[in-house]
C-alpha cells in the first residue's frame, strides 16, 4: 500500500547523537527530533513496525477521533499521526518506568493534540475510560511471553468497553528467533477470545483474511492486523505458528544430516533451551 509521503530515517547507533525521523513532502511535512540518548533500549527505539504501522493509517479517518496508542517509546509514531490528522487527539502512552523519553520527545516537538500519559498493560485503566476512544494502536508491542499475556488482557479490557473502537496492531512477524514471540501472542489472545484480522501484510492486502498459505516466506514480515473479540481466524494462526514450524524444518534438516556426536549435542541443546522456556 502506498504512502502520500516519502519517510526519512535516520536512526541512532548508540552513541548518543541525535535521532530525526519524519517525513518530507505534503502540507505537514515535517521532523521529529527524538533527542540525545545514550540510554537506547525498546522503548526508545522507533522499530520499523512503527513506520508500516504509520504507512498504513493514512489512508483512515482519524480527524474528530481521540486515539490511544500503546507503548508508544519515542512518541514518533503519535506525532506522526498528529501532524497527519490535526482535528484528532493523540494520547501517547507508555509504562510509567519508561515514561521519560516520550515526555522528552513531546517537549521538543510540541504539537497540540498530542499528550503523553502513563498506561501499566497489567493494571489498565478501566472501561469506562477506554470507551472514550475510537482508535486504539500500537507497533511491536511484545519481546517476551509475559508481554503477550498483559497485552491481550489489556486488549480486552479495551474491547469489553462495548464502545466502537478500533484496536489496530503491526507486529513484526519472525522478529525473534524460532517460536519467539509470534505463537505465544496467538495463545495469549486465544484465551482472551481475541481474533486477530489480517488487514496488510508486507505492504501489500491479502484477497482473504480467510485463505489458507501453504507457505510463509522467512524473514521478517511487517503485519497489520485488527484485534476483535471472536475466533481467531485460520490465517492469522498459520501465520503466526510458521516461525515454529519452519525452525521445527530447520532442526528435522539438521537430525537427518547429523551424525551420533552431533545428534548428542542437538538433544543437550534442546533440553537446555527447555529448562531457560
Amino acid at each position: 500500500m502506498g504512502s502520500k509521503h516519502d519517510q526519512r530515517r535516520t536512526f541512532m547507533p548508540g552513541g548518543g547523537s541525535t535521532v530525526v525521523c519524519g517525513e518530507k513532502g505534503g502540507d505537514n511535512s515535517s521532523d521529529v527530533v527524538l533527542g540525545s540518548r545514550k540510554d537506547l533500549h525498546c522503548s526508545g527505539t522507533v522499530w520499523p513496525a512503527a513506520y508500516a504501522l504509520f504507512s498504513h493509517l493514512q489512508s483512515y479517518d482519524m480527524d474528530g477521533k481521540k486515539v490511544l496508542e500503546l507503548g508508544s517509546g519515542t512518541g514518533w509514531l503519535g506525532l506522526q499521526l498528529g501532524r497527519c490528522f490535526p482535528h484528532s487527539h493523540q494520547v501517547c502512552t507508555d509504562h510509567p518506568d519508561y515514561m521519560h523519553a516520550l515526555r522528552e520527545s513531546l517537549s521538543q516537538n510540541p504539537v497540540s493534540n498530542v499528550e503523553a500519559r502513563e498506561l501499566d498493560w497489567a493494571n489498565p485503566w478501566s472501561e469506562e475510560e477506554f470507551q472514550k476512544f475510537g482508535f486504539v494502536i500500537g507497533s511491536d508491542l511484545v519481546y517476551n511471553v509475559y508481554l503477550t499475556k498483559i497485552l491481550a488482557s489489556c486488549w480486552r479490557r479495551v474491547l469489553d468497553a462495548g464502545n466502537s473502537v478500533q484496536i489496530v496492531y503491526a507486529h513484526m512477524l519472525h522478529r525473534w528467533q524460532d517460536a519467539g514471540v509470534d505463537w505465544p501472542l496467538h495463545e495469549a489472545c486465544v484465551s482472551q477470545g481475541i481474533a486477530l484480522h489480517v488487514l496488510e501484510m508486507n505492504g501489500t492486502r491479502p484477497e482473504s483474511a480467510e485463505c489458507n498459505l501453504s507457505e510463509v516466506p522467512e524473514g521478517q514480515l511487517p503485519v497489520i492486523f485488527e484485534v476483535r473479540s471472536g475466533e481467531m481466524p485460520k490465517y492469522s494462526t498459520t501465520l503466526l505458528r510458521s516461525a515454529v514450524t519452519q525452525a521445527e524444518m530447520r532442526s528435522m534438516r539438521e537430525w537427518e544430516m547429523a551424525d551420533e556426536d552431533e545428534r548428542s549435542e542437538i538433544l543437550m541443546a534442546a533440553a537446555i533451551s527447555e529448562i531457560e522456556w
